[in-house]
């Protein structure tokens, strides 16, 4: 295939360069230099027009048969980034959207939990799990599903706070705060 070379093949003149006589020759002689076949519409991008080269690379694109709208190109890897971008793996380092430090839980999971758990005792394999939840949020440990002594010892600290707040001395609010907590126990919440 040979090299692609610039040539000299049109003459365009700017009408609004031309003076009214220089546009009424050139008028009288349009006829006469556009026969059938030749050019009667094109295009012109002047040499200081910022699309100037892009212009004639995609000239020389299209005379090596190598041309592609640049547009529908740019359409299709915008398309391909979004496809990208919504199959992404999850982030393995720094914080996630909620602010979960990822890189923590990654290396403590793979750490711990990628030996045998053959070798783990009950005892140490529930230390890890309840440190990586006390890490990522301390108040589920607190949840009725975990822990009802938990559960019911956050409950009562919070009655006790309250009564306290209401102006009880101490006595009465712990005492009023262990009834409470008694009534948890035994399956009732007033």
């Amino acid at each position: 295939m040979s090299m692609f070379k610039r040539e000299n093949r049109y003459v365009v003149f700017k009408r609004k360069n031309l003076s009214h006589a220089q546009g009424k020759v050139l008028h009288s002689v349009e006829s006469e230099l556009c026969p059938d076949g030749n050019v009667k519409e094109c295009l012109v991008v002047e040499h200081d027009w910022p699309c100037y080269d892009a212009a004639w690379n995609m000239i020389v694109k299209l005379s090596e048969g190598k041309f592609s709208d640049p547009y529908a190109e740019i359409k299709q890897l915008r398309e391909r980034v979004k496809e990208l971008e919504q199959n992404l793996l999850p982030i393995e380092n720094g914080k996630n959207r909620y602010g979960l430090d990822v890189s923590y839980f990654r290396n403590a999971i793979n750490r711990e939990l990628n030996r045998s758990l053959a070798n783990h005792k009950p005892d140490e394999l529930a230390r890890v799990l309840a440190r990586l939840s006390r890490t990522a949020d301390e108040s589920v440990m607190f949840e009725p599903e975990f822990s009802g002594n938990f559960a019911i010892e956050k409950k009562r600290i919070g009655y006790y706070a309250s009564c306290i707040e209401s102006g009880m001395n101490d006595g009465q609010a712990s005492l009023l705060a262990d009834i409470y907590a008694e009534q948890l126990r035994k399956g009732g919440e007033s």
